[in-house]
């Protein structure tokens, strides 16, 4: 169809036509600290989700923040590669001394080393935070993630290394071009992933956000739970459409939104999020958020009693004699579906519930079983 098509798959770096690396994106101060922040936030959370416990609490995690902002500041004005790794390589080696020579060279990074400094306080402090960074950021370490984060560096016409920009991914091109771009993370590995796939749907959100001439963009996001927690997710699906872009996120149910977002942003991002598509096998929380969305209906409902004489006046009840016999028919409201419908739904079926819309029932159109669409595909 004439797109531009783009593969990224992190964990097999061979088969990628471009790299990937977040300090070669951003453009400010402010972005990098987002960067340090999203990395431990999410590093912490993977350790948490894999192994049950904790790689630090949210002190050690705080504290943690400026100094992994430092390193980056450093290495993206000064550094040789400019990647994660080479941030890294810097707190698992330099003592504080070391470190602070470093960053004397570039003002970003020594006001957020004095921030560090200041709460840090000594080698022995500086040793456990290193500690809690090297839990949250040991994924970089891994030989493919590195591969896939790593700079292309070239050497140009007079035998000087430079960066080849042209192998980065930007996501500058989704605006520039009519671009499909697949993702592809391993459901297994979806948990050891967060801390680098967090950062990648931040960066790409909000670059896309920012840039608001060129193509729209739609956003299909399946397993959003599992891709790891993007701070300004509720902001932005309230104002994506503002900004040309449609959002699509899929979930196995909305506990797994409170579960990462706590309940007000979950509720946020399901108001903003219009449209609802409900497939059969919810339970519990999802199949009552889905059964109170649909509202309810007021049904017919009659019963019978026998005539002994008497007049039934009641208000709304119409009765009729009938060899001796009241009908009384009345008006009783009931869910327009119940949570055990909701559950028992045909798999073929869907629920649609859409912004100010009656619900709509219908049956799936599953491409892979008919072949009026399989047959367009190229194998």
């Amino acid at each position: 169809m004439g797109y531009n098509i783009i593969k990224l798959e992190p964990l097999n770096p061979e088969q990628n036509k471009f790299y990937y690396n977040p300090l070669l994106i951003v453009e400010d101060s402010t972005q990098i600290r987002e960067i340090a922040q999203l990395i431990l936030t999410n590093g912490n959370k993977s350790v948490e989700l894999s192994t049950g416990g904790s790689s630090g609490g949210a002190e050690w995690i705080n504290m943690s923040i400026p100094l992994l902002t430092a390193t980056f500041a450093y290495v993206k004005e000064f550094g040789k590669e400019k990647t994660i790794n080479e941030s890294i390589d810097i707190i698992l080696q330099d003592d504080l001394k070391t470190m602070e020579e470093k960053f004397k060279k570039c003002s970003k990074a020594y006001r957020q080393f004095l921030i560090f400094k200041a709460s840090s306080g000594s080698e022995r402090t500086l040793s456990s935070i290193k500690s809690v960074l090297a839990s949250n950021v040991q994924l970089f370490l891994d030989d493919k993630v590195e591969e896939f984060t790593k700079s292309p560096i070239e050497v140009n016409a007079i035998g000087n290394p430079v960066i080849n920009m042209n192998k980065v991914f930007n996501p500058k091109l989704l605006r520039e071009k009519p671009t499909i771009l697949f993702v592809c993370v391993p459901e297994t590995k979806s948990t050891y992933m967060m801390p680098l796939m967090s950062v990648f749907y931040s960066q790409v959100l909000d670059v896309c956000m920012t840039i608001k001439e060129g193509y729209p963009i739609l956003f299909m996001l399946d397993e959003f739970a599992n891709i790891g927690i993007i701070p300004s997710i509720a902001n932005i699906t309230a104002t994506a459409r503002s900004r040309r872009i449609g959002l699509s996120l899929g979930l196995q149910g909305v506990e797994q939104l409170s579960r990462n977002y706590g309940e007000e942003n979950a509720s946020d991002i399901l108001n903003n999020l219009k449209t609802k598509v409900i497939f059969s096998g919810l339970t519990g929380e999802s199949a009552q958020y889905v059964s109170d969305l649909a509202g309810v209906t007021t049904i017919e409902t009659k019963s019978y009693s026998t005539n002994q004489g008497s007049t039934n006046n009641a208000q709304d009840v119409i009765s009729n004699v009938f060899g001796g016999q009241n009908v009384s028919r009345s008006g009783v409201r009931r869910e327009l579906i119940t949570t055990d419908e909701v559950r028992r739904m045909d798999e073929n079926e869907v629920l649609i519930i859409a912004h100010n819309k009656n619900p709509v029932r219908d049956n799936k159109n599953t491409y892979y079983t008919q072949k009026r669409y399989t047959s367009k595909v190229k194998k």
